[in-house]
């Protein structure tokens, strides 16, 4: 049975809100920026970031200088949402090689996966909070490699990487037994023999891998099935008369049109910044390619929230992290701010959610000195406004407290906090 809530309540709550401050577009930073590693002799480097949903804690990735060889070393720290206390380990100890910037990506089951590459080889390891990891697995096929990503996929993890010889390769791992028998590689389009800056992501039309790469100044999108890897469609934005690279890819599912993958990059006209650009699951532009970021924006990285049904980006703008907030449709909700201006310059940004409000930004800092690069993080939360079309029985799961949505020209959510449970008929 429908709980009803009276319409007297609800009208008189929404006439109080004509009073309030309109919540949409807010974002706010919570507490200050921390330390996640300090220079002490040796510099660290960012690799990624991902949410642990079984332990509700961030796991951050790095490389960093080890003290005794100066090789660098992948390290993984753990973080609760809202706490600054990070919990570190390494994951591989480097003695004759250094690791490149290793990559992360969690499962709901307690454990996530770390992949680096070392001596041009691709390596895995499971990793979880307590500090306890599984055996190191060895992904590539003996061909020389230089840098690798991951995804999640629901049965699999995807490993990809970048290859000396130019070519992108990518494999499935099983959390339990490692990789699996099939290599698969990208069809790199014609004219390209290099195929650099790849980033992957997956949920593409719910289920598929969208790979996304930088090859003859030219930002490509593949998006491949996730069951077995078959190809299904490539595109690419076809930014007129500048050169695209430093792809970032997301996907999400919209309730008003469907699922989409949101492909941002980097464009090299100075009169131009940050451009991204929507397709549909079958790889249809959803009109033009839109600007994200003003002229001088680097290293886009993105994040889909469903809850707030927007697309965080974080990029670096002259020696600061920004950070923008858009809508679905790519319109831009709020106004984009710094996350740090501290002396100095700040890069490769990275961000993650807990897929609810909160959001972790790190980047690797120079405040110290040019040589001497710590890595910091800062807290975001974003209020939950969903826009215009959310039916009324719509409900922010875990929360406890519904929202009803208050006319469009009021641009507000009102909080009710009378019961758990979804906002039922107004008759």
């Amino acid at each position: 049975m429908r709980h009803k809530t009276p319409r007297s309540l609800l009208v008189l709550l929404v006439l109080a809100g004509m009073l309030l401050t309109p919540l949409a577009a807010v974002a706010r930073l919570v507490g200050n920026e921390f330390s996640v590693v300090r220079y002490n002799f040796h510099e660290a480097w960012t690799g990624n970031i991902a949410y642990d949903a079984s332990y509700n804690k961030f796991a951050i990735a790095w490389a960093e200088q080890s003290q005794l060889a100066y090789y660098a070393e992948p390290y993984v720290g753990w973080v609760v949402p809202g706490n600054t206390a990070v919990s570190s380990h390494r994951v591989a100890a480097m003695t004759t090689h250094s690791s490149s910037t290793p990559d992360i990506s969690c499962e709901i089951n307690a454990r996530c996966l770390v992949t680096w590459v070392s001596n041009e080889q691709v390596f895995a390891r499971i990793v979880r909070p307590d500090g306890t990891m599984d055996a190191i697995w060895r992904v590539d096929t003996g061909q020389p490699a230089l840098r690798s990503v991951l995804t999640e996929g629901g049965m699999y993890y995807l490993i990809v990487w970048e290859m000396v010889d130019g070519r992108i390769a990518m494999r499935h791992v099983d959390r339990n037994t490692g990789p699996l028998d099939a290599v698969v590689y990208v069809q790199l389009p014609a004219g390209c023999t290099q195929g650099r800056n790849v980033q992957v992501t997956n949920k593409v039309g719910s289920f598929d891998y969208g790979i996304a790469y930088e090859c003859s100044h030219m930002v490509h999108l593949e998006v491949r099935r996730a069951r077995d890897l078959a190809y299904l469609w490539w595109r690419n934005p076809e930014m007129p008369n500048t050169a695209e690279y430093d792809p970032a890819i997301t996907a999400y599912s919209d309730p008003d049109s469907g699922n989409a993958v949101l492909l941002a990059f980097q464009t090299a006209d100075p009169d131009l910044g940050i451009f991204g650009q929507r397709y549909d699951d079958y790889g249809n532009a959803l009109g033009p390619p839109f600007a994200i970021a003003p002229p001088g924006s680097r290293e886009p990285r993105l994040v889909d929230n469903h809850i707030t049904r927007e697309v965080v980006a974080v990029y670096e703008q002259g020696e600061d992290i920004h950070l923008k907030r858009m809508s679905y449709d790519g319109a831009a909700v709020g106004i984009p701010y710094a996350i740090t201006s501290a002396p100095g310059r700040q890069y490769a940004p990275r961000i993650s959610d807990d897929l609810w409000r909160e959001h972790l930004v790190v980047w690797t800092d120079l405040r110290a000195g040019l040589t001497e690069g710590d890595i910091y993080a800062q807290w975001i939360e974003t209020e939950p406004v969903l826009g215009d079309g959310v039916p009324l029985d719509n409900e922010l799961p875990d929360s406890g407290v519904s929202y009803y949505q208050a006319p469009a020209q009021m641009n507000q959510w009102l909080a009710i906090g009378i019961r758990p449970g979804p906002v039922g008929d107004l008759d």
